[in-house]
């Protein structure tokens, strides 16, 4: 038999794909889950996350804490020149 025959099929995604926010919204579901358990509110859309937190300081550490569960349980690369902490201020209600 030929060993040609015997190779799985395999399919490459582009990171701008049309499946592409679905395959992020189902590797991701797993770190929802995991951010609810830690009582982390968030706002997530496809592999865009937003984590709010209470100072600066919450936020760095939380940060420190998440990235490795995503690198080492999900087995997903961050990219940290794009993941930063920052404030983000409430407009003005007048």
């Amino acid at each position: 038999m030929d060993s040609d025959r015997r190779k799985a099929p395999m399919m490459l995604l582009e990171s701008a794909g049309p499946l592409s926010p679905l395959c992020a919204n189902i590797m991701l579901n797993k770190l929802d889950h995991e951010l609810l358990k830690r009582g982390h509110r968030f706002v997530r859309y496809a592999d865009d996350m937003v984590i709010l937190c209470k100072s600066k300081a919450s936020a760095r550490q939380t940060l420190e804490h998440i990235i490795p569960y995503i690198e080492r349980k999900l087995f997903l690369k961050v990219n940290r020149e794009k993941t930063v902490v920052a404030y983000a201020k409430l407009a003005d209600s007048r």
